[in-house]
């Protein structure tokens, strides 16, 4: 287990010295020259709920959405097969992980498809599976014996990487026009719908 943690503490490393290397994006390099004065959070907030509520709750429900989906297939799984269907915590960690693994493999194809056909089809499809299959899933591993507990992962891990594939272009084409930069660093304006036309749902990336 100590490897483990060791491995994990270097990967950690890797990722705080690329981030600190990281270049800021443009579109906050610009926001930053231009404004001076910080707007509190509580001002921003209400500006957004009062002229974008509903980008702004389209936005809420996909977040709630990724990380109940994450939830649910990475974190509750392990314990599940292991507490209630009485698998070996290795046994259960290795099946979530050739789940990972297919996950991994299938997030490519599956922007790539979202490129020619659009990110809306691709989210409705999670977003309905994630409400119509869960159940059905976890009711098939528990009666379906090894094939029917990997069958049903799978459609678990299938809906994640699904939504996975297209929610982080989602997001940004989602949010209000010019709210994007943290209100901790520069003045976030958000320009009422009269001077901004709302963000559109682009079909393409």
């Amino acid at each position: 287990m100590a490897p483990a943690f060791a491995l994990t503490l270097l990967l950690g490393g890797i990722a705080l010295w690329m981030r600190r290397h990281l270049e800021e994006p443009e579109t906050f390099t610009q926001d930053t020259a231009k404004h001076e004065e910080v707007e509190s959070a509580t001002k921003v907030l209400g500006m957004l709920l009062k002229h974008y509520p509903a980008q702004l709750f389209k936005l809420f429900g996909f977040i709630v959405l990724v990380n109940v989906a994450f939830y649910l297939v990475l974190t509750y799984m392990p314990s599940y097969l292991t507490a209630t269907l009485g698998h070996g915590a290795t046994e259960s960690n290795l099946t979530l992980v050739f789940i990972q693994l297919l996950m991994i493999a299938l997030i490519v194809p599956l922007g790539a498809l979202s490129d020619r056909i659009g990110r809306k089809p691709l989210l409705i499809t999670a977003s309905a599976g994630f409400v119509l299959l869960p159940v059905p899933a976890v009711q098939l591993m528990q009666t379906g014996g090894l094939v029917g507990q990997i069958i049903g992962i799978g459609v678990l891990g299938l809906l994640l990487v699904v939504l996975l594939s297209t929610i982080s272009s989602t997001l940004p084409a989602c949010s209000p026009p010019r709210c994007a930069t943290p209100v901790s660093r520069s003045a976030t304006t958000c320009p009422p719908p009269s001077l901004a036309a709302p963000p559109r749902w682009p079909t393409r990336r």
